[in-house]
C-alpha cells in the first residue's frame, strides 16, 4: 500500500473511530486486540516496510532481495551496497524473540512486575506448545 493511500486511510479511521460510542469504541478495541494474539510480529512490520520501501541507511528507493537470514527476507541498496532487513534501524533491530514483545507489552498494561510477566510469558509459551499436540 502506498505511503498516501495508506494516510488518507488511517484519517478516515480515525474520524470513524472519534465519531463512536464508548461502547462501540470499546467493541472496536477488543476486536484489535483479538487479532494482534493472531498476528506474528513479522506480519505486522512488514507493510510498514513495504509502505516506506526504501533504504534505511540512505533512503534510495532501489534495492533487491539479498537472501534470507532464517525466516526473514534480507535487501540490498543498489545505492550504498549495505543490507538490512524490515527490522533494520527499528526499536525491534537485533532482538531475539520478537514473538514475545507483544505478550510483554500486554503484561505491562496490566502493570505486571517483571517477574509476573516472566512467569506469565512462560506459561503462555508452555500453553502454545502443548496446543500443537492433539
Amino acid at each position: 500500500m502506498k505511503t498516501k493511500l495508506f494516510v488518507s486511510k488511517l484519517n478516515q479511521i480515525t474520524k470513524t473511530f472519534l465519531s463512536m460510542t464508548p461502547a462501540q469504541r470499546e467493541v472496536v478495541h477488543q476486536s484489535i486486540q483479538a487479532l494482534n494474539a493472531k498476528i506474528p510480529t513479522d506480519e505486522l512490520i512488514q507493510p510498514l516496510f513495504d509502505a516506506l520501501s526504501q533504504c534505511p541507511h540512505c533512503h534510495s528507493p532501489q534495492f533487491k532481495k539479498w537472501g534470507k537470514a532464517g525466516a526473514i527476507q534480507r535487501y540490498r541498496c543498489n545505492t550504498c551496497y549495505k543490507t538490512f532487513n524490515n527490522k533494520t534501524k527499528t526499536p525491534l533491530a537485533r532482538l531475539h524473540k520478537c514473538h514475545l514483545w507483544a505478550d510483554y507489552t500486554r503484561c505491562m498494561q496490566l502493570k505486571l512486575t517483571l517477574r509476573e510477566a516472566a512467569i506469565l510469558i512462560n506459561e503462555l509459551k508452555k500453553a502454545r506448545s502443548l496446543s500443537y499436540y492433539p
